[in-house]
């Protein structure tokens, strides 16, 4: 009787262990599974195929994977157009780079989240009131938008620390940035400092406002515009420069290359980072992050000749860094 008791504790055991292995391998099919169901799809549409576009999709890509779900990824060209509708319909969030790909995607009827990034203010303006009517439209299907635009306040902060004697600013303006006049005006009066600041439109001759405004001023920050106004003024602006011995604050490292003595922008380190953030708010956090995102980093270039030229100290770019970039 005792051997009969025994055998049936022994079965009793074995049977628990059992039905404890299978309830564990079910649940990590059932896991499996949910993780399978659950892969994200992220569709990047680009306007050219050029270096700067690819890193800042490899970027993004890296960026995601660090995270905790799974993704899969495709890149499109704006330009295969029977390609991308495909592509749409099986995209979990769609990530625009530049303005031509943008337009390509805002011309279509998008359910899915948009993150339009690699693009300007005034370029993503233009997109959303040719489909939307306007930019408040345009973020209210669901776009969010990660700019180019560095904010005006970190080249004017670069002046003052590269230029501590610093007094009169002159400032350019486009057709775009116009509009905002009064805030850049503010910004400068804020700082302790006198604005002197021209309006430029594609009519002007750039060298008969430019000039007058250049020659009494201790440091001239070009605004960017649309992209006829940054290529048509770039020339005559770092011409006079040199004429009158005043530094200027760029735009981009194309700028500085050319004569700027600095510039603060975004690199495609810096846009892959933040754009990277708003694709997780949207598919892990579930934040309706449909708004603009001004630029949260920044990359420092300087002109080390201009510079000597300019009888100006170059600090260590970290210097500045820490000072303008870090959030």
């Amino acid at each position: 009787m005792l051997v009969v008791r025994l055998m049936a504790r022994r079965n009793l055991r074995r049977d628990k262990t059992f039905a404890r292995l299978i309830f564990c391998i079910c649940l990590q099919l059932l896991s499996v599974s949910a993780v399978a169901k659950g892969v994200e799809n992220v569709l990047f549409i680009i306007s050219r195929g050029t270096p700067d576009y690819t890193k800042v999709v490899d970027l993004v890509e890296a960026d995601l994977r660090n995270g905790i779900k799974e993704y899969a990824f495709n890149t499109v060209l704006k330009d295969a157009q029977t390609e991308i509708d495909s592509a749409i319909e099986k995209a979990n969030v769609i990530v625009t780079l530049g303005t031509g790909a943008t337009d390509t995607v805002m011309s279509r009827e998008i359910t899915q989240p948009v993150v339009a990034s690699l693009i300007t203010e005034s370029a993503f303006v233009a997109v959303a009131e040719k489909y939307q009517s306007s930019k408040a439209g345009a973020l209210a299907s669901r776009v969010a938008v990660v700019l180019l635009d560095q904010p005006f306040e970190r080249s004017l902060k670069l002046a003052s620390i590269l230029l501590p004697e610093l007094k009169n600013v002159g400032l350019m303006l486009g057709p775009f940035s116009n509009a905002n006049v009064s805030i850049f005006g503010k910004q400068v009066k804020n700082a302790g400092m006198i604005p002197q600041i021209l309006s430029i439109t594609a009519k002007d001759n750039p060298i008969h406002k430019i000039d007058p405004v250049m020659k009494n001023a201790d440091v001239f920050i070009p605004v960017p515009d649309s992209r006829l106004i940054n290529v048509t003024t770039a020339k005559w602006i770092l011409q006079l420069s040199y004429r009158y011995r005043v530094p200027v604050i760029g735009f981009s490292k194309n700028y500085v290359d050319a004569g700027a003595l600095a510039a603060v922008y975004s690199s495609p380190e810096d846009v892959a980072r933040q754009t990277a953030e708003v694709i997780l708010d949207f598919l892990v956090n579930d934040h309706q992050n449909n708004k603009i995102h001004r630029p949260k980093y920044c990359t420092l270039k300087f002109n080390k000749n201009v510079a000597w030229h300019l009888d100006i100290q170059i600090k260590d770019e970290q210097f500045y860094h820490q000072r303008l970039c870090r959030l």
